[in-house]
């Protein structure tokens, strides 16, 4: 019986693969198992290592990871996702160690790491073929369950089953146009049906003028004799 020996190269191919194999990472998909706190979670990767001869090395669970989200001039402009445990987020792995980043606002390493599931943060993008949203390709759509914001090329849309809030110090509308559909409240009184306004004008011209225009815009019913 023959045995083949192995070439110096040979013997390296198979280090520096098992080296890339084990302890280099990119990115990968994986699970919310815990929310630590508004940041930062706990998750499960969805993905394993089959080794050559067969055995498959699951991934441990990573807790403490950052998770992102889009955010500019140091955070005072971003937009939040209300993630919660079972959501699919998407790993990355830094080439560097980034614990100075991360702490102490420096990109200095302060270890040798490389490509360590030390060095990770998610994102919370990832959808399986069965969990993918009926996308828009035209518009721009902000959603959370029946509340939707839809910009589109000429017009903005807000449909939501609850209720809708507007809180300011002033609000100006310029419009050539507006129509407000459904009871309205003025000066802080509630929404009330539309009013009905009888008995007789009295041959008063200008009664008769105002409560004609009153109900041109809305306002009431003019039922007046």
């Amino acid at each position: 019986m023959s045995v083949k020996m192995l070439s110096d190269k040979d013997i390296m191919d198979a280090h520096f693969d098992k080296r890339l194999r084990d302890f280099v990472h990119t990115s990968f998909p994986a699970e919310i198992t815990r929310i630590v706190n508004a940041g930062v979670v706990d998750v499960r990767p969805l993905i394993a290592t089959k080794r050559p001869d067969g055995q498959i090395k699951q991934y441990p669970e990573l807790f403490d990871v950052r998770i992102q989200t889009y955010a500019c001039q140091n955070g005072s402009v971003f937009i939040s996702l209300p993630y919660a445990v079972g959501d699919k987020v998407w790993v990355f792995v830094s080439e560097r160690d980034t614990a100075a980043l991360m702490q102490l606002d420096r990109v200095e390493p302060t270890t040798t790491i490389t490509h360590d599931l030390s060095d990770c943060f998610c994102v919370p993008m990832f959808f399986t073929d069965n969990n993918i949203p009926n996308y828009s390709t035209t518009d721009l759509v902000i959603a959370n369950k029946t509340t939707t914001i839809t910009l589109s090329g000429d017009s903005v849309s807000i449909s939501t089953s609850g209720e809708y809030q507007l809180n300011a110090s002033s609000v100006s509308i310029d419009a050539p146009n507006t129509k407000v559909m459904g009871k309205v409240g003025f000066n802080g009184k509630d929404a009330l049906n539309l009013p009905t306004i009888t008995g007789s004008k009295g041959g008063n011209a200008a009664l008769a003028m105002l409560l004609t225009e009153l109900q041109k815009y809305g306002l009431i019913i003019d039922a007046t004799t």
